[in-house]
């Protein structure tokens, strides 16, 4: 599951703070209290001694009706805007977007949290709009891969100094993701993923004019102690979102380790990458099905 609370860094417009406040109970849009312990903290301060705007963004699972899920987005924003208009005499809200379930991963049934959410996003000025790349203007339907699938095994004879999950090193795939997406490290040497299931791959119809705007990485990382050392197994997951273009990447990475049967904290990282670079990856980019 997600933590309530994921701050969000390196976003484009540059938002004095932002965070992503996950986990809404199902169907609901009432805060948690670690939603509003962290506005309190964070936001509050910052509304109540200068001009500032507010973006929000309410999201949903795709658990229930595309309908249903849109309304609710919506009612999530506006449980954050009312909270949150009480920090001032007045709050300049400059968007609200409500994505429903529109922007969520995973199939019919998926209720992760991360899902359940509003986004928030503090400017101390205002900030330029976040005008998309113009469509084209052909409407010819391509089909595009929306998911691929990655696994690899490992095996090693010394035994780990430790086989707490919450100690062991989680970030180490996401570390190699980033140095790989951004250019630090060869093009070549993003098979650490492992090999890829091709029969697993999922495909979708999109206008042709479509691009990925946001790609979500997954990686679960299961440890199990050996007479001989330990066995390491390790799966990831990637899922595109295929709209009309952005000039930047959404790059999201979500991992976990469990060690023995007991696993350890879920982690989230949210990067954006300029699409000229982000591009130049077939992690990012995939080819054709």
């Amino acid at each position: 599951m997600a933590e309530d609370v994921q701050v969000i860094t390196g976003h484009p417009n540059n938002p004095r703070i932002a965070a992503r406040l996950n986990n809404f109970a199902s169907g609901s849009a009432d805060m948690r209290g670690t939603h509003t312990a962290w506005l309190n903290a964070n936001v509050a301060p910052i509304l109540q001694r200068r001009t500032t705007w507010v973006d929000l963004n309410g999201y949903a699972s795709k658990l229930g009706t595309p309908e249903s899920n849109q309304l609710l987005s919506e009612r999530r924003c506006k449980s954050v805007r009312l909270y949150v208009s009480g920090f001032a005499d007045q709050v300049t809200f400059r968007t609200e977007h409500f994505a429903g379930e529109s922007e969520s991963a995973g199939d019919k049934d998926d209720n992760d949290g991360y899902w359940r959410s509003v986004e928030i996003l503090v400017y101390e000025r205002q900030p330029p709009a976040f005008r998309r790349i113009p469509e084209r203007t052909e409407v010819v339907s391509v089909r595009r891969i929306t998911h691929r699938s990655y696994s690899r095994v490992k095996s090693d004879v010394v035994n780990q100094t430790s086989t707490d999950p919450n100690e062991m090193q989680q970030k180490e795939m996401v570390d190699l993701l980033v140095e790989t997406l951004t250019g630090d490290r060869p093009p070549g040497q993003w098979r650490f993923l492992g090999d890829e299931e091709t029969a697993r791959r999922r495909v979708a119809s999109f206008p042709s004019g479509y691009r990925v705007n946001r790609v979500i990485f997954n990686t679960d990382e299961t440890f199990q102690t050996m007479s001989w050392g330990g066995l390491t197994v390790t799966i990831t997951t990637i899922e595109y979102q295929w709209q009309p273009p952005l000039p930047f990447i959404e790059v999201i990475t979500a991992y976990r380790v469990t060690a023995n049967g007991q696993a350890g904290p879920p982690g989230f990282t949210s990067t954006w990458l300029p699409r000229r670079i982000a591009q130049r990856t077939p992690l990012v980019i995939p080819p054709s099905p």
